[in-house]
C-alpha cells in the first residue's frame, strides 16, 4: 500500500487493526490464557490489547511528524519518505483537499527533505495532530474500560501503567 494516494482513513484503520492492534490483542489474550484467567477476563484482555494497539499506533504515527529525532532514532517524516499514509497525513489530505504537494510526497519515491518539511508544515496547519490525538485518546479510554472486567486489581494497575506509557511517550 505504499506510495499510493488513494488510501482512506478506513483503509488506515483496517491496516493498523490487522497489524499493531492484532499483535497487542493476541499478546494480552495469551497472557490471560497462560495465567489461567477466566474466559471473560481473557476476552477483556483481548479488547484491552486491541484498543491499546490502535492508540499506540496512532501515537507512533504522531511521533513520526512531531517527535524528537534523537529519541525516534530516525528522521522526522520517515513514513512520508517511505510512502506510508498515516492518520495525520490522511486527516490533512481530507482537510486540505488533495493538495498537490501532499499527493506528490506520498506517491514519490524521491522526495527532498525540503518537500518533506513543507508537507509536515501543511499537515501541522490542518489540525490533523489534534484530531489524531483525540482518536488515540478515545481508543485508550476503551482499552482502560475493558480492564473493569479483570478481577485482580494488581493486574489492572500494571496494565494501566502500560497504557500510561503509551500516552506519555511523547
Amino acid at each position: 500500500l505504499a506510495f499510493r494516494d488513494d488510501q482512506t482513513i478506513d483503509d488506515y484503520m483496517l491496516r493498523i487493526g490487522k497489524k499493531t492492534a492484532a499483535l497487542f490483542s493476541a499478546c494480552c489474550a495469551a497472557g490471560g490464557m497462560l495465567s489461567d484467567a477466566k474466559a471473560e477476563e481473557v476476552q477483556a484482555l483481548k479488547r484491552f490489547g486491541e484498543n491499546l494497539g490502535i492508540a499506540f499506533q496512532i501515537r507512533d504515527d504522531l511521533l513520526d511528524f512531531w517527535g524528537d529525532e534523537k529519541a525516534l532514532g530516525k528522521p522526522v517524516g520517515s513514513d512520508l519518505r517511505e510512502g506510508i499514509a498515516t492518520l495525520p497525513f490522511l486527516y490533512a489530505l481530507e482537510e486540505y483537499g488533495g493538495n498537490g504537494l501532499l499527493t506528490h510526497v506520498i506517491t514519490s519515491r524521491d522526495n527532498s527533505q525540503a518537500e518533506i518539511n513543507e508537507a509536515i508544515s501543511i499537515i501541522s496547519a490542518t489540525g490533523a495532530r489534534q484530531r489524531s490525538e483525540e482518536l488515540a485518546g478515545a481508543y485508550l479510554v476503551q482499552a482502560l474500560d475493558a480492564l473493569a472486567d479483570i478481577s485482580l486489581s494488581e493486574v489492572q494497575e500494571e496494565l494501566r501503567a502500560v497504557a500510561r506509557f503509551v500516552v506519555e511517550r511523547y
